[in-house]
């Protein structure tokens, strides 16, 4: 890596889905991401990362039972701050 800072935006998109059943509404998610690695120190690198930034409440097209009427789907958690540091030795 040849970084110091690298910040990072992505995000996921999800149309409707109205060919099962229950209907699956649509949903975007937004995670963002920033890596800080020092010049001094090239075996370190710290990261912090926020998913789901703006809290939307959805369940993945992959979630058990998603697909049956009697099951009711689980949600993906709501917005998750992590902060890690990795040294490499």
């Amino acid at each position: 890596m040849t970084y110091e800072l690298l910040v990072c935006v992505y995000a996921q998109f999800e149309l409707n889905n109205d060919d099962t059943a229950p209907a699956l509404p649509a949903y975007e998610v937004v995670n963002v991401f920033a890596e800080y690695q020092p010049r001094q120190m090239k075996n370190l690198n710290i990261r912090l990362d926020v998913r789901n930034l703006f809290d939307e409440t959805f369940s993945r097209r992959s979630s058990d039972g998603i697909n049956l009427g009697a099951v009711i789907p689980l949600t993906d958690p709501g917005r998750t701050v992590s902060l890690s540091a990795v040294m490499k030795f």
